[in-house]
């Protein structure tokens, strides 16, 4: 029988999609889809901050980032979505940072059937091998 987990490596600006199939005659790692947050990339909203702003505090660009974030976060739960039912996914594997998990939780609370294991750690820059090697104690992969 052939097991397959949906890995996320998220963070604001990129998230990769991973599919992890394994099986008595293959173990195998594929990236399927590589996001990137565009918008929150080539944002330059402009900064609000004054000469006497000790605290380096920028509410609208605060705001405006958040409101990215959040759209993204939308977009990476769609193509998980997608994903996990083309190939009949019952586990997710979610590595992001603690202010992404928190905007995926709610969303990914929409996803039915599948069993969601979250990771707060930063692996946006490791290989697939490297992806493996770490991941390896988190589900019987």
């Amino acid at each position: 029988m052939t097991r397959r987990t949906c890995i996320a490596i998220v963070d604001a600006t990129r998230a990769r999609i991973l599919v992890h199939e394994r099986s008595d005659q293959v173990n195998e790692m594929t990236e399927r889809v590589d996001l990137v947050n565009g918008a929150r990339r080539a944002t330059n909203v402009a900064s609000t901050r004054t000469r006497g702003d000790h605290f380096g505090f920028d509410a609208p660009r605060t705001e405006q980032l958040g409101r990215l974030d959040t759209l993204f976060a939308h977009d990476i739960v769609a193509e998980l979505s997608r994903i996990a039912g083309e190939t009949s996914s019952r586990e997710l594997v979610l590595s992001a940072s603690p202010h992404m998990l928190g905007l995926l939780r709610e969303p990914l609370s929409k996803l039915h059937g599948v069993r969601i294991m979250e990771l707060v750690s930063d692996l946006t820059k490791l290989d697939r091998d490297e992806l493996r090697e770490r991941l390896s104690y988190t589900y019987d992969g």
